[in-house]
């Protein structure tokens, strides 16, 4: 025709052309790679493999329409909870819930968090009963680790500050009972602490250390005259008066070169004449 064909520019069509792509393949399956871009990729259409399986959906989403969604009950069935979990973003098990240490929480606290008998597997396995979403055990998680982190620094911060503060008085004590001998005392009894096994820091002078220091320092003394103490004190006096006290006594270690404590005796007797 001189006018030329209605056909001119189309796609040929014989035997040699590509077949055109469709929403389904040539074998009945699915042509996701047909599907518009707004679409692709959409986790909804991920189930439909072929015509049978977009019938069977289409079908079911059909069933659900009009219908009041209700959460199961105690008599729902497993397969029944385990549909709701996957609908709601629950995990199948409790395991499924994350459980990690906080950062700055102390091992001994984290150990009654994170182990098997811990609150953490308690918490789960309660969301996991009423089927709560993963994403919301993760909130839920985190605000209250860090509800204990929080806690946890406070705790020490208050324990520091009494801990100064029980000090500073402790001092202010001495200095006042001591005055301008504050400097000289504190070191007769920082060395007579270090003789008896006490730690350098008087915050760390717990009872035990205490009473272990006692005893100690009560083998520089002879029985009788511990037996015979009263009020707390083995000498009373001033330091020379309790170092003659202890050279006086010679049943003490002052006197015997093999007693393990010697050494210390005859320190303490030094210092103690030293103290005035």
């Amino acid at each position: 025709m001189l006018g030329g064909s209605d056909n001119a520019g189309a796609a040929p069509t014989g035997a040699g052309a590509a077949p055109a792509q469709t929403w389904i393949n040539p074998d009945g399956t699915f042509n996701h790679d047909f599907a518009p871009q707004e679409y692709k990729g959409n986790p909804s259409l991920s189930i439909i493999k072929d015509v049978p399986s977009l019938a069977k959906s289409f079908v079911e989403t059909k069933a659900f329409v009009g219908q009041r969604f209700t959460p199961p009950t105690a008599g729902s069935t497993p397969a029944q909870w385990s549909e709701f979990r996957k609908l709601v973003g629950a995990p199948d098990t409790a395991d499924g819930y994350e459980i990690t240490k906080p950062e700055g929480l102390p091992d001994d606290v984290a150990a009654g968090l994170l182990g098997d008998e811990g609150l953490g597997k308690k918490i789960t396995a309660i969301f996991h009963k009423h089927g709560v979403p993963a994403a919301a055990w993760k909130e839920v998680y985190g605000a209250f680790t860090g509800h204990m982190v929080d806690g946890v620094k406070q705790q020490a911060a208050q324990a520091e500050t009494q801990s100064a503060e029980f000090f500073n008085g402790q001092r202010a004590e001495l200095e006042k009972a001591w005055g301008a001998d504050f400097d000289k005392h504190s070191g007769t009894v920082r060395k007579v602490a270090a003789m008896a096994g006490l730690p350098a820091d008087p915050l760390e002078w717990t009872p035990a250390a205490m009473s272990k220091a006692l005893h100690s320092l009560s083998g520089m003394f002879n029985e009788s005259r511990i037996a015979g103490a009263t009020g707390g004190t083995l000498a009373a006096g001033s330091s020379k008066a309790q170092a003659q006290a202890i050279i006086g006594d010679k049943a003490s270690p002052y006197w015997q070169p093999d007693h393990p404590q010697h050494a210390a005796t005859v320190a303490l007797v030094n210092n103690l004449m030293k103290g005035g």
